[in-house]
């Protein structure tokens, strides 16, 4: 009886929350691009998880860097929001907006300050693509990146 009654409670709410609790396309999309982090970036692999936009917008910046030999619209690290990328207790949920990706971590380092950026995904013919980056003091990577 004893077991009845505990797969009565778990079909009845654990259950139906691990389905509501699946991962969107887009919270996917976000984890894999995080995942892919130890591979080189091409305009291929990119393509796979940004759109044609940004990924322009960010080789447009890396060869401004290379040209100038300094940093020329970003002196950080747009992904991890930071000039040095560590992280732990890296999280990447859904938002209240399906198209907004929330990403959140500490730094591993120094006063382990909570870092939050909303990822902005587009749908295309291809798929979720991320489109965007939101910061913390309300910049965003788009708008930084068409600066002159």
């Amino acid at each position: 009886m004893k077991f009845i009654a505990v797969r009565l409670v778990f079909s009845m709410f654990i259950a139906p929350a691990m389905v509501q609790a699946a991962d969107s396309p887009n919270v996917k999309l976000v984890k894999k691009f995080y995942a892919s982090f130890d591979t080189p970036s091409t305009p291929q692999s990119d393509a796979k998880f940004m759109t044609p936009k940004l990924i322009k917008l960010l080789y447009r910046e890396g060869e401004c860097q290379r040209r100038n030999e300094e940093d020329c619209n970003l002196d950080f690290d747009p992904f991890w929001a930071s000039q040095d990328p560590s992280a732990e207790a890296l999280r990447i949920a859904k938002s209240a907006k399906p198209e907004i990706v929330v990403v959140t971590y500490r730094h591993n380092y120094g006063k382990r300050e909570l870092v939050t950026m909303k990822y902005r995904i587009e749908q295309t013919k291809q798929g979720p693509r991320i489109a965007d980056i939101k910061y913390e003091d309300g910049s965003s990577l788009v708008n930084l990146l068409e600066q002159p």
